[in-house]
């Protein structure tokens, strides 16, 4: 790495003076970075995003005429994300560019032309590939934040494929606090994101240990509101029939609760697939799968997230069998008029919570 530190801060050109704090276990993992596709294990406030500054110095210091981007879930967050490598990066200000939905097709044309640092969503980055807008080859730096997402068909996917194929310089950085319990979904993170090297810390790893404050942590519930429990109420009455369906050709037994957790319909499913003599059994699980997803979007994330889902099953080309069945039922085709119906720009209560 062509940085240095130099009383407690990093020092590089394209990093500006005093703006990075010096940590030997951000250093050590950058360094680490750089030299291969590298998946960053790290708790919540440890500086994830500095390790991430760090590595694009070094990529755009290399690569003098390359470009590099990180990708964020949310829109606050691709914002936070552009307001911090504006703060830390030596980079002209009108290079480092926010592209989110909200920018217009034809203009996101220009700025992907005249940007060279990028913080964009991963849909909207997703949807200019697919039509021709972006072109990879010269990103010398792919960062994913909250890595774990890069699971299914989820846009992280797409692009990692598509860059991988494409770049003439690649180098993938995923981030995240935590990349799931399942040995099954980590493999799957790592081979969705080309992912080589792995490097895991914990507040109690001892390079880390001493830059650990105490959390406190306030809870505040942010309850949803009517519009989006009257979709959910619906979603759920869909749900428990499919349910029922199940339970009618004894592949589960429902007691007090008539809601499963996904790691049982994920089990169902692999069992399902074997048990050939019932193969719509396997398109139920299936369908189950797809709206327990569907409801956790819009109940965690909002209604954007959600809408953007559902569009997706409806737009494919082949549907498949637990496609239609989701399609066909007319509590899902209720939720998906009362999501379009929502005043544009609706956002999870959560998200005003933290803003407020």
């Amino acid at each position: 790495m062509e940085y240095e530190s130099s009383e407690n801060f990093i020092q590089h050109p394209l990093i500006k003076p005093k703006k990075l704090e010096a940590r030997l276990y951000q250093q050590f993992i950058s360094a680490r970075a750089v030299e291969e596709n590298t998946l960053v294990v790290l708790p919540t406030g440890l500086g994830k995003t500095s390790i991430a500054a760090m590595v694009m110095a070094h990529r755009l210091q290399k690569f003098p005429h390359g470009k590099a981007m990180i990708l964020a879930p949310t829109k606050p967050l691709a914002i936070q994300h552009h307001r911090f490598f504006s703060e830390v990066l030596n980079i002209e200000e009108d290079q480092i560019v926010l592209i989110t939905g909200a920018v217009p097709p034809d203009k996101r044309v220009d700025l992907w032309t005249s940007g060279r640092v990028f913080s964009a969503t991963p849909q909207t980055v997703e949807n200019d590939i697919l039509t021709g807008r972006l072109d990879l080859s010269d990103f010398v730096l792919l960062v994913f934040d909250e890595a774990h997402r890069a699971v299914g068909d989820y846009s992280y996917t797409l692009i990692a494929r598509h860059y991988a194929d494409k770049a003439k310089n690649p180098r993938i950085l995923g981030l995240t606090a935590s990349p799931g319990s399942s040995k099954e979904k980590i493999l799957e993170i790592i081979n969705n994101l080309h992912i080589k090297h792995v490097e895991v810390r914990s507040r109690r790893s001892p390079d880390v240990r001493r830059y650990v404050a105490e959390l406190k942590i306030d809870w505040v519930r942010a309850p949803l509101p009517e519009d989006y429990k009257s979709i959910l109420d619906e979603l759920r009455s869909f749900y428990k029939d499919l349910l029922d369906k199940l339970k009618e050709r004894g592949i589960i037994e429902l007691g007090r609760r008539d809601y499963v957790r996904l790691k049982d319909l994920l089990r169902l499913r692999t069992e399902t697939i074997t048990r050939m003599e019932d193969r719509f059994a396997a398109v139920i699980v299936a369908a189950l799968i797809k709206l327990h997803y569907f409801m956790d979007l819009l109940e965690t994330q909002g209604p954007e997230p959600a809408r953007r889902y559902l569009e997706k099953v409806i737009k494919r080309r082949r549907r498949a069998t637990s496609d239609r069945l989701l399609l066909e039922d007319r509590r899902v085709l209720k939720a998906w008029k009362g999501l379009t119906s929502l005043p544009f720009g609706s956002v999870h209560p959560k998200l005003k919570e933290l803003a407020s």
